[in-house]
C-alpha cells in the first residue's frame, strides 16, 4: 500500500540525501583535502573531517525530522 509523501517530506529527504552524499564524498575522497588546502585554510585534514562529520550528522537529523518540524513553527 503506497504512502502519500507531502512536498515537505520530499524536500526534507532530498536535502538530507544531499548532505549525506556530500559528507561521504568529503570523508572518502582524498582530493577534498587538496582542494581545501589550495584555498589557504589552515589544517585542511582536520577542516575536511569536521565539515564532513557535521554534514553527515545534520543530514541524518534532517531525514529523521529531528527538530525540523518542532522548531519551524515555534517563535
Amino acid at each position: 500500500m503506497p504512502r502519500n509523501i507531502s512536498s515537505y517530506q520530499l524536500i526534507r529527504y532530498v536535502v538530507g540525501y544531499v548532505f549525506i552524499a556530500s559528507a561521504l564524498m568529503k570523508l572518502v575522497v582524498a582530493d577534498f583535502t587538496v582542494a581545501i588546502s589550495n584555498y589557504g585554510i589552515p589544517y585542511p585534514e582536520i577542516a575536511v573531517l569536521i565539515v564532513g562529520v557535521t554534514e553527515l550528522i545534520c543530514g541524518v537529523l534532517i531525514i529523521f525530522n529531528y527538530y525540523v518540524k518542532k522548531r519551524l513553527y515555534h517563535y
